[in-house]
This record gives structure tokens, sequence and C-alpha cells, in this order.
């Protein structure tokens, strides 16, 4: 399915490429022969830097951008050439842009009017979106009556009236605040699930991708760096890119001391770890340099030994704690280890968890499994 043109494809993004210009008499390459195919029912997110090109690329699916070159063809149709009104793709946008002298009911009916539908068609249509969305109560308020939570919901709500079979989103949480932004995502993943709409969402949130997606779309320099499945995506990154941009991995030089039929032996710092080889990308070779990704989470901080099982730690290697910040659910720190400085990410469990201050001294244990390693 990741081939364009596949048979199985609901919408097939082939070869799309667009460009600017820069004012300079060159172009700007925004999207650089991107080819994606999403299934029916599917939901896909684009995530990637600020000018990766994931907005182009959502713009260019919904009719605001025409593409420099390539095809988007859903159902067999090239589409590529028709107007925003006639592709029935609503897009809901990061700003609701909602009519504020509209009431809720006038707003999520406004394009059931535009389509001349009767007065109780609509009025049984607006019902049914306001219910699906727990809008229910508020339609005859005005947006500017409405929390941030309730104007997304509005506007959700006005693209799903239009009953589409494709639905789009612009970074659409992204001015909610923590908890509203969880409560919002869960909406929309709730209401894409139970009418099986096909779905492209664009966020710079990693959190948010992970959480909503069938499959993600990780984006650099207009091109797609890696999809996969959120799970593979951010356990199995493709590159040092990927590996950085999805979890904020820590990366460490190391040097090839042994490859086996199954694993790799590195040295990290003077110390050696023993990699599966199927973390590698692509097989390393004895003497050679590596570096090498290690998740925040894959890194554990060790406490002096207690008096009566000997003094100090035990061996392996050891850091300094720089920086330590509770955050509640765990505690980020900043560890310095030889000439590198870490982040280390450990879980607040049941409150137990021993909060290492800045300046102590900590043992740390590496999970050798979670590592990926990469060429130089």
């Amino acid at each position: 399915m990741d081939a364009a043109g596949s048979a199985n494809a609901y919408l097939s993004l082939q070869n799309l490429s667009k460009t600017f210009p820069d004012g300079q008499g060159g172009v700007i390459r925004a999207v650089d022969g991107l080819s994606l195919d999403i299934a029916p029912g599917e939901f896909v997110t684009l995530i990637g830097p600020s000018g990766c090109g994931k907005t182009t690329t959502l713009r260019m699916i919904a009719g605001f951008e025409e593409p420099t070159a390539g095809r988007i063809v859903r159902e067999g149709k090239d589409i590529s050439g028709l107007p925003p009104f006639e592709r029935n793709m609503p897009l809901v946008f990061q700003s609701y842009a909602l009519f504020p002298h509209m009431t809720v009911f006038d707003n999520i009916a406004y394009g059931l009017k535009l389509r001349r539908m009767k007065r109780d068609a609509i009025a049984h249509d607006v019902a049914m979106a306001c219910q699906m969305v727990n809008l229910v109560g508020t339609e005859s308020r005005f947006p500017g009556e409405l929390s941030g939570g309730q104007q997304q919901r509005v506007a959700l709500a006005r693209a799903l009236v239009l009953k589409p079979k494709i639905m789009l989103f612009d970074e659409p949480l992204s001015n909610l605040d923590p908890k509203l932004r969880i409560q919002t995502r869960s909406e929309i993943k709730r209401v894409q699930q139970m009418l099986g709409i096909t779905t492209v969402y664009v966020t710079h949130d990693q959190t948010e991708a992970l959480s909503l997606s069938d499959r993600v779309a990780v984006m650099n320099h207009g091109k797609i760096a890696q999809l996969g499945s959120p799970e593979a995506v951010y356990n199995h990154p493709a590159s040092p890119f990927v590996s950085d941009f999805i979890g904020s991995a820590n990366f460490l030089d190391a040097i090839v001391d042994e490859v086996t039929s199954g694993h790799v032996v590195v040295r990290i710092n003077g110390f050696p770890f023993s990699v599966p080889l199927d973390r590698c990308e692509p097989n390393p070779e004895p003497g050679g340099r590596v570096l090498v990704s290690v998740k925040p989470e894959a890194i554990e901080l060790v406490s002096p030994v207690e008096p009566g099982e000997g003094s100090g730690f035990r061996s392996g290697p050891r850091g300094v704690v720089e920086l330590s910040a509770f955050s509640g659910p765990a505690t980020e720190y900043k560890v310095t280890f030889g000439d590198a400085y870490l982040t280390v990410s450990t879980p607040n469990i049941r409150g137990r968890t021993v909060v290492h201050r800045a300046g102590s001294e900590v043992g740390l244990e590496f999970d050798p499994s979670a590592f990926r390693v990469y060429p130089a």
C-alpha cells in the first residue's frame, strides 16, 4: 500500500511536486516528488518540522493549491484540476474559520444551505452532527460565547454534516490548551472510526500523530522520510532525522568492535554494548565509526549502592546530573556522560521514583535492544 497507484488505494498522491518563486529568479521546492497511497477509512498523519511541505501537500489535496507536477487520484479518477467545491473534502483549519455573526446552527448548516437542501433535511442533519460531537444545546449560541474546544467541534460538525468520504485537518488543535487538546483529539478519532471517514491530518505534534493515526508519514524537505505505523516509526526510525524528530533521541559516537550473525558490539566512551543486528542501518563493519541513537526512556539512572553492599557504584557507565526537571508523570534529566550530554526520562511510578538532584553522580543503565545504529 506504500507504492503509489496500488489497487486498494482510495486516495493516491502520485509523484506530487509544488514549487514557488523565491523572488530571485529561482524556485522553492515545497513538495518534491511525493507519492502516498491511502486506503478507504484510513487515518494518515503528515508530520514534520516547519517548512517540510506537509501543509502544502494538504492544500493540494483540498484543491487550494495546484500541483506543479504529479497527480491526485481518488477512486481511480484524476482530480488534480477540480476546484475545492467539487471535491467534497472539507478542510478543518487551525483557526476554526467560523462566521462570528452566525449561530452554531447556521455555521454548521452553511454548506447544506449552499447545496439548497430542504429546511427539514438541514435541521435533521445538523441535529445529528451536533449529537456526534457533543454540541447539543449550543445551537442558538454564537462562536464568541463558546470555549475554544467547542468552537473546534463546531468546525468539525460543519465538515461532518456534508457527509464527506475524505476529511482534511490542518493542525486543528494547536490553539487549544493541553487538556482540551486531549479531549478534542479523542472526539476526532471516535467520530472518524464511527463513520469510517478517510482522513489526512497535518500536525507538528508527535503525540497527536502517534495517538491518532493508522499510519504516520514523517516529512522533511518536501519528501516522506519514513512512512509506517506509529509503533514502527517510533521504535524503528529509518534515519537519524526521524529518530530525533519522533521522540527526541540522544546521539552518541561509537566504534564497532565486533559483528556476529545476530548482534553488533559497539563501544561508547569505552563501554561495550551488544545491539541486535536488525537495529542497525545498514550492517556496519568492524572498526567502523557509527552513530548510535538512544531514546531518553531507554536509559535508567542508578543510585550508589546502599551501605553494607560495598561503596560507590557497581561497575558500569557513570554520569553527573546537570539538570533535573520534575513534570508529574516523569522526571527529565540532563546528564553528562563523557563528552556526551544525555536526556533521560524516568517515569514517576506511583510517586516512588527516586529524584536525582543536580550535581549528583549516577550510574547509567542502557537498554541496547532499543538502540538504533546508523552510519557516522
